[in-house]
């Protein structure tokens, strides 16, 4: 969802007002990545290896569906991070 509009005119209000809207989610516990129950061909290699170790047992839980605010001119770099060359050339990682 996008929102624009000039200064001062409760975006961000109405963003985190949104957000109150959205419905929760059913999420395997301990993903990081939200990963659904009903999904586990989608779900990431260290929460498959962490449910095969626990005998297969899958305990999910509910919690309130990610919602990120994102500058409408930000670059990518900003949004992901950079590699940090200097680090990289001194221990070849």
């Amino acid at each position: 969802v996008a929102i624009s509009g000039r200064r001062g005119t409760a975006k961000s209000v109405m963003a985190r007002g949104l957000h109150d809207l959205i419905p929760p989610i059913e999420v395997v516990q301990g993903s990081w990545t939200n990963a659904d129950p009903e999904r586990p061909e989608e779900w990431e290699q260290d929460l498959v290896d962490k449910i095969a170790a626990a005998g297969g047992d899958v305990k999910t839980q509910v919690r309130k569906a990610p919602f990120i605010q994102v500058p409408l001119g930000i670059t990518e770099d900003r949004l992901v991070g950079t590699v940090d060359m200097e680090q990289s050339i001194e221990t070849g990682k």
